[in-house]
């Protein structure tokens, strides 16, 4: 039945059981009130072709389509470069952080979750400034929620990747399966982002850079000032 199972010559064996007198005899065992060794056609059809269906047509089949499923999973997990073991581990580096499981983190302490977190989602070496232009929301008191981070980091792995019209529809829809598993995050108001505040930083930069040249040049001009006035005073 294994190697029928593979639709390796069923007929044959279909062929034996349908035998039919000459080749068989119906009284071979009417002495002990049995039939003989003949075949048995009607049950022998029905049953062969029921069996090959299922064990081989659907049953080999269904077990051909789970492997080839999986391993189109597998293929494009490689391609993206994030399986569900990084999802895994971002949640579980992010209890360590979040003993209390309040979802939220301040933006202060993400450089030391995303530096314990390996490849992909990890960023090796990680500065201040690549949290900042990660692009998370933030909430008052500069808290990060856990979804958006993890959001952030899939978006900066992906790459060019994301920046297509099915990327954003699973964005969309991952988006409405987090406020459904997340509640309370509806509730928050998002203040500003991290790329924001890099350019809310870098733009504070650009202006104490600009005001201490004025600052300099206004005194300079005013000692200038002073050394042409003691110049052309005249002497006592």
């Amino acid at each position: 039945m294994t190697r029928l199972a593979t639709s390796a010559g069923w007929n044959d064996v279909l062929d034996a059981i349908m035998v039919r007198e000459p080749d068989c005899d119906a009284n071979l065992y009417e002495a002990a009130g049995l039939t003989g060794d003949c075949g048995f056609e009607g049950f022998a059809i029905f049953y062969f072709s029921t069996f090959v269906l299922v064990a081989f047509l659907i049953m080999i089949n269904m077990y051909i389509a789970v492997i080839l499923d999986n391993f189109s999973e597998a293929q494009q997990a490689d391609e993206i470069g994030i399986d569900e073991d990084d999802i895994n581990l971002f949640y579980e580096k992010w209890k360590v952080f979040d003993p209390k499981a309040t979802q939220f983190l301040n933006v202060s302490k993400l450089r030391d979750l995303v530096g314990q977190l390996s490849s992909p989602l990890g960023i090796h070496d990680v500065t201040e400034d690549d949290i900042l232009q990660l692009d998370i929301p933030l909430y008052p008191s500069d808290r990060a929620h856990c979804i958006d981070v993890l959001q952030a980091l899939i978006s900066r792995t992906l790459g060019p990747n994301n920046n297509t019209d099915e990327f954003d529809m699973i964005k969309e829809l991952m988006a409405e399966s987090f406020r459904a598993a997340f509640p309370t995050l509806a509730a928050e108001v998002v203040e500003t982002t991290t790329k924001q505040r890099l350019r809310e930083i870098r733009a504070a930069i650009v202006l104490q850079k600009a005001f201490r040249r004025f600052k300099n040049y206004k005194r300079n001009e005013a000692l200038e000032g002073i050394q042409k006035t003691r110049t052309e005073s005249p002497e006592v």
